[in-house]
């Protein structure tokens, strides 16, 4: 996967973190582009009491939703595990003093770093181990009294679990055609994966986190039913704790 977003990375950036249909093939400005950030962020803190030290963006792309973060917050880490989106979001992102953007895992971070932990329309993306071990990582991480504010897919269409996008793609790149040419064609490496509300509540709770909401929302797009789950940490964690 991390071959599969560094290749992307280089094609169509920010489509890739923000799939609109009518901005695909570098149609993004990026202006509106980063104040969609700006706009979400406002929208997940209106309801969040946290303390405004450090927060931590994962899955940050290219800094979209960071760049909102550190207006907001004293210090800001964007973490993904593509190199090539990290040294995209330096780019775009390298006159902010207090972010600091990094590729790697949640695993190297220490434990309760964070007041705040952001992640959207990023764990849909990922294998269903490496999901689970996000969550629990996010309790790991969290400081007492912070928050953590989570999107995940809990329905998709059982004709999307055929996710012809990446199938296409895999044979094709095995067949020899180039990343830029399959991209042209609306082929995507990149898989979708839903998890059921109660199987992210078992994670979190036995990760010793709490839900406090999770509530119906809109970031997976229109045919997936998605949630944006809010969680607190139950009880104190340790360097040792998954």
């Amino acid at each position: 996967m991390q071959k599969d977003w560094d290749i992307m990375a280089q094609l169509d950036p920010l489509w890739m973190v923000l799939n609109e249909r009518d901005k695909r093939y570098g149609r993004w400005d990026p202006d509106e582009f980063f104040a969609t950030g700006e706009q979400e962020i406002a929208q997940a803190l209106a309801r969040c009491n946290v303390h405004p030290a450090e927060a931590l963006d994962y899955g940050c792309g290219v800094g979209r939703l960071t760049r909102a973060l550190a207006g907001r917050f004293e210090r800001c880490l964007g973490l993904d595990f593509s190199p090539g989106m990290i040294e995209q979001a330096r780019r775009y992102n390298g006159h902010l003093a207090n972010c600091e953007f990094r590729s790697g895992t949640l695993a190297e971070l220490p434990p309760g770093s964070f007041d705040f932990i952001y992640c959207a329309r990023v764990l849909q993306h990922m294998k269903r181990p490496e999901i689970y071990e996000a969550l629990r990582q996010f309790v790991r991480l969290l400081k007492p009294g912070g928050t953590a504010l989570f999107q995940l897919p809990y329905f998709m269409p059982l004709w999307k679990h055929a996710q012809p996008r990446r199938r296409g793609w895999e044979i094709l790149s095995a067949l020899g055609a180039s990343p830029r040419f399959l991209n042209r064609m609306g082929f995507c490496p990149i898989p979708m994966i839903a998890v059921k509300e109660q199987q992210v509540r078992a994670i979190i709770e036995g990760a010793g986190g709490r839900i406090l909401r999770a509530e119906e929302d809109d970031k997976a797009g229109s045919i997936f039913k998605s949630l944006c789950y809010e969680v607190k940490r139950a009880s104190p964690v340790t360097a040792t704790s998954r």
